[in-house]
This record gives structure tokens, sequence and C-alpha cells, in this order.
């Protein structure tokens, strides 16, 4: 009977632990750290350095149990790694078919590029195309599909087209006057020009004028189909949407932009 009762105790200490160790295995989501090259993109991305920091980030940092390891690089490079299977994570991203190719989309808010100007105000791309005058400056890696490449295709062919790695470049060209106008959501150029000491005088002078070939759409992140396993894909698709229906989401991006700012080009996509 001692025997007995000793081994059942020693059962009875050792369940809790089985019981741990099974629920630690049940919550072990990721696998392997998911690589992520990141581009400064406003208040998205922060880059400063070694420290990166911003909205997209405080978001899959609130994912438990995944690591994500963030790599300072230029958008296009970090587009092109994406594509070719060396990227688990792409972010921020507008859902596009030639993104769909290679990454399953998670929607985080509603987004809308505009055309954005200090002088220019035209409610559609064809119409800058129209006028042989204006000049457009883009970003590289940028892409608000499959009208906007088009767009991007025939500037390019006019001679009408300055492409930068960066939203700086691209606000300091428009301070200088070098360019006429850029397409992007007015949420990632305003923060730029407004912290950026040699385009701030832009500030006042901008407008954002919606593009009927840019209607509102997705954007959030999109996950590799080659580099991330069912499981993982799984976990990420499943604790994202729960940050996006809880409101956490949209807190992160209220934390870093002010309301007036996200009017007009993010919106949530539930009520917070």
């Amino acid at each position: 009977m001692g025997i007995q009762h000793a081994g059942k105790k020693i059962m009875q200490g050792l369940f809790p632990l089985v019981l741990s160790l099974s629920c630690s295995h049940a919550q072990a989501a990721c696998s392997k750290p998911l690589q992520a090259p990141v581009a400064p993109i406003s208040y998205s991305v922060i880059v400063q350095g070694a420290h990166i920091s911003g909205v997209y980030i405080d978001i899959l940092r609130a994912l438990k149990n995944c690591e994500v390891v963030f790599t300072p690089t230029p958008r296009a490079r970090a587009e092109a790694l994406f594509e070719s299977g060396k990227a688990d994570l792409l972010f921020p991203a507008t859902k596009t078919p030639k993104r769909d190719e290679y990454g399953v989309f998670v929607p985080l808010v509603a987004a809308r590029a505009t055309i954005i100007s200090p002088h220019v105000k035209l409610g559609s791309l064809q119409a800058v195309l129209e006028q042989k005058n204006l000049r457009a400056g883009l970003v590289r890696g940028f892409d608000y599909g499959a009208a906007y490449q088009e767009f991007l295709k025939n500037m390019e062919k006019q001679g009408r087209l300055t492409l930068e790695s960066d939203t700086v470049n691209v606000a300091r060209l428009m301070q200088a006057g070098l360019i006429d106008l850029t397409v992007m959501a007015p949420s990632i150029f305003v923060p730029v020009v407004s912290t950026d000491i040699r385009s701030t005088p832009l500030l006042d002078k901008l407008q954002f004028t919606p593009a009927q070939e840019l209607p509102w759409g997705e954007s959030g992140i999109y996950i590799s189909k080659t580099m991330v396993n069912a499981q993982d894909m799984r976990y990420l698709q499943e604790g994202l949407q729960n940050l996006v229906q809880s409101g956490q989401v949209w807190r992160s991006f209220l934390q870093y932009y002010k309301p007036d700012v996200l009017e007009g080009s993010i919106k949530p996509r539930h009520k917070p």
C-alpha cells in the first residue's frame, strides 16, 4: 500500500507538469524565427539605426510565442526577397494580384492611395497622364494595384517619372519643385513631410485628391507561401485576425498617427 500510495502521489505530482508541457507545446506557435525585411514607411515602420519600431512592428510583437527578425532593407529589395522566397513576411502591403502569387494576405485596415500635390488637383490618374507637363515621383516597391502599375509604366515611358528609394526623397523633390505630384496614402506622406526639415514647408500646401482608379482597398501583411509552413501560417492568420477584431490594430495606429492624418486614407476594418 505504501508503494502504491507513493506511486499515486508521484503521478499526481507529475500530472500538472505533463499538463503544463502539453499546454506549452500547444501554444508554441511559430516553428522558427520569421524573417521580415523592413523599409522605413512613415510611422508604419520606423528605422533608426538598429532600433526598429512603428505600428506594424508593435502589431507583430503582440503575437505571443512568435519571434520576428526585422532587418532594415530598401523597399524594392524587400519586395524582391519576398518574391524569391527569401523572406517570410512583407508589410505594410496593399493586396495586389502580383503579391497574391507569392503570399497569403492578412488584411488589417482599409486603405486608399491618393494623388498628393501642392498645386495639382486632378481626380484621376488618366487626367495626370493627359497633362503632359506634370512630373511624378514614386517610391520603388510601392504597389497599389494594376491601375497604379499602368500609370507608373506610362509616366516612365514619357520620361515624366522619378523613382526613389523612400518617401523622404520624394518629399524633398516635391519641395524643390522637381516633381509636381506623388501617389500614395496620405498617412505615409504627411508624417514624413512634417518631420523632415527640408520638406516641411510643403505641409500647408498639400492637396489630397482621391483618384477614381484607386478605390478603397485593403492593407496588411503578406505571409510567404513557400517559406512559412501550414501550422505557422494558420497561427499567424488567426492571431492577426484576432488583433483586428479586438481593436488592437486600430489602437496601434492611433498611438502613432493623429486621427486627421488617417482620415481619407486609412480606416479600421472593424469598429474599435
